[in-house]
């Protein structure tokens, strides 16, 4: 059983371009979503996906040994799909590129939470934006590659499930954190600057530590 983690991350970001490349704490945010999910005792490879025609990631990711590829910018569902091929994955955990604070921890029990309720498709909830994890089955996945057609459901099929399950069995790890209304993911420079200010504090809004 081979659980992969795939962080789907690109550097043409509108709002805040290049954004995975801006140093915190003296790094590129890209190493630390890398470093933390690698952390995880249940994940077995962490792969980035990230977009045809990328100018930095692939640099990056080679540099540093960090298993990698390319594909559609415009079709996550098919991304996340060939990458788990590529790399054998009986498991995808997925992990958004904006989320340099990604919870080990949350990452571990919503991969067991995934086992015991024998879901195709299971995430995280309760606890800051920017902790999100998915965890999906190859076999839920295979078959939502052939079955979602429309490219704003390809692109979004996280909502797709949520809203509207298709016959997919879906499951929720409560991780019991709560403050959904902080937000730890970045999506602008001043997200960024937040998250340095806590790295310097060593902690997190919520009382964790970082």
């Amino acid at each position: 059983m081979k659980i992969v983690a795939v962080i789907c991350a690109r550097s043409k970001s509108t709002r805040f371009p290049n954004k995975v490349m801006a140093l915190l704490d003296e790094k590129p945010m890209l190493h630390h979503i890398i470093y933390r999910t690698g952390k995880a005792k249940l994940i077995d490879k962490v792969v980035v996906a990230t977009v045809e025609g990328d100018e930095y990631i692939p640099k990056f990711c080679s540099r540093n040994k960090i298993r990698w590829y390319c594909g559609n910018e415009n079709d996550i569902l098919d991304r996340i799909y060939r990458g788990a091929q590529l790399y054998e994955a009986d498991i995808i955990v997925r992990v958004w590129g904006d989320s340099p604070l990604v919870d080990t921890e949350i990452i571990d029990k919503t991969i067991c939470h995934h086992f015991q309720t024998k879901a195709d498709y299971t995430y995280s909830i309760n606890h800051p934006k920017g902790q999100n994890v998915a965890v999906i089955s190859m076999s839920a996945l295979k078959r939502m590659w052939f079955e979602i057609k429309k490219p704003e459901h390809r692109l979004w099929f996280h909502k797709y499930l949520t809203e509207q399950t298709g016959g997919y069995s879906l499951a929720t790890y409560d991780a019991g954190i709560g403050y959904e209304d902080l937000n730890y993911s970045v999506d602008t420079k001043e997200d960024l600057e937040k998250i340095k200010e806590w790295y310097g504090k060593g902690y997190l809004p919520d009382g964790r530590k970082i």
